[in-house]
């Protein structure tokens, strides 16, 4: 989701089984592939509680530079 805009940047639409962290590592690398100057600008990703996960942020850290904003309840 844009920031400033609140558009949505990449989304994939999947059966409601599926699970969101595995559909979220898809999504940041097809976006790697295909806009890698968006990744590149981009400081924050916002996810829910579904998406705390280790790998994930470690990816978006380390790989992308990319600050994790994670809901935690």
């Amino acid at each position: 989701m844009d920031a400033d805009y609140e558009l949505p940047v990449a989304f994939n639409l999947t059966k409601a089984s599926s699970l969101e962290i595995k559909q979220a590592h898809k999504i940041i690398e097809e976006l790697n592939r295909k806009h890698p100057e968006l990744i590149e600008k981009c400081e924050t990703m916002g996810a829910d509680n579904r998406c705390d996960d280790t790998k994930f942020i470690v990816k978006l850290w380390d790989k992308y530079k990319i600050k994790p904003v994670i809901d935690i309840i």
